[in-house]
Order: C-alpha cells, then structure tokens, then sequence
C-alpha cells in the first residue's frame, strides 16, 4: 500500500511534468534538483533598477532610537551609541529625528555602481544624477527595521549606508549610520564620514527619493 493511498496516477503524472519530466524526476530522486523556493525581496525596483523602500518617521531622540532598536531585538554598536547620544552641535537630537508619521521613500543604490573612487563625495554626486536627495540619519534606524539581514544578503549586499550631514561622535569623529549583517547580524553600526573615506563595493548607499 503507498504511503500516500489518496494519490491517483492522474496527479503523480502532474507532479513530474511540472519537475520537467523524467529527468527532473530522476534528478530529484538523486538530489540533483533544487526545489526550495525562491525567495525574492519584497521591495520593488525604479526604472534605474534601485530598490525602492518605505519608512515611517518616528520622532524618537537618540537615546530613544537605542532602547526602541534593543527592546525590538536589533544590536546597536557602542560607535553607533556614541554618536546618537552626542551633545555635540551638529547632534543627531537637533539635526536628524524624522517627522512623526510622514513617510519616506528611499533608493538603496549598490555601491559597486561606482566602479572606482568611492568616497563620500562620488557617490553622492553618483546618487544626485538620479535625482535622489541626501537623507536625515534617522532614516537608518527604520531602514534597520524594515530590511532584514536576509533581505540584505538576498540583495547581494552586506551593508546600507547612509551618506548624511555627518555627526560627530562624543569623541569628535565624524561618522555615518548603517545597517550591516556581519558578526551575528541585524546590527545598527557607525562608519566614520570623512569626504575623501573610501567605500567597498560589497553594500549599498540609502536616499531619499523626493
């Protein structure tokens, strides 16, 4: 008796023309067919071919972003506590906190667009011939949200940056936010922002789309 009685020879015929016939059949059978499924993201593309995702502002100061982000499961590097928390002039607090429930559209554009000299500077120019703008650093916490570490490695990148006026740390360093998947994942993180600072071409640039 098969261990599936209520298969008639109908569907069994079903099932192996939807595998390609007897040579997908056989190459199930010697696991040399994959069937998982395909997992694709679930932002759409623009017509420059840039995934385009939607936040919603949350008006939360530094120090509120770290406990909303750890209370949420995330990790927040100290570089990146350093620089949230910064009483400096050019603070995240003063400068940066989104609008409560406004939404954002951003462009995650790949770095490695830019084939060559990736500094801060290029690949702004790189990202205003699209017409993109550049983005508060409070769009990175919710950029942390909404895209997954498998999201990210499904779009073939480790990070997303966000190149923003830059804010200097408790220490006097300028830094950047970003998101990356290394070292155990969903990491909220700090680059520093110097305008000549060199970038890999293994992550992505956010924006904002006006």
């Amino acid at each position: 008796m098969m261990k599936y009685g209520s298969i008639n020879p109908d569907q069994v015929e079903a099932a192996i023309d939807k595998l390609g016939g007897m040579d997908g059949w056989r190459a199930l059978l010697d696991d040399k067919l994959d069937i998982r499924p395909k997992i694709f993201p679930p932002f759409p593309k623009n017509e420059h071919g840039h995934y385009i995702i939607e936040v919603i502002g949350l008006n939360l100061t530094g120090a509120e972003e770290i406990m909303h982000l750890q209370d949420a499961g995330f990790r927040v590097y100290d570089s990146a506590k350093c620089m949230l928390t910064s009483t400096n002039p050019d603070s995240y607090d003063t400068k940066h906190r989104l609008e409560e429930g406004k939404v954002y559209r951003v462009a995650i554009v790949p770095s490695r667009e830019v084939k060559k000299n990736r500094t801060r500077v290029n690949l702004q120019a790189f990202g205003s011939q699209f017409g993109y703008l550049q983005p508060l650093a409070g769009i990175q916490p919710r950029i942390r949200e909404v895209v997954s570490d498998t999201w990210l490695e499904v779009m073939g990148i480790c990070y997303i940056a966000s190149l923003h006026e830059v804010i200097k740390d408790s220490e006097g360093v300028p830094r950047v936010l970003c998101s990356h998947r290394d070292h155990g994942g969903h990491w909220l993180s700090a680059y520093k922002g110097h305008p000549d600072g060199g970038w890999d071409g293994e992550g992505a640039i956010a924006f904002l789309v006006p």
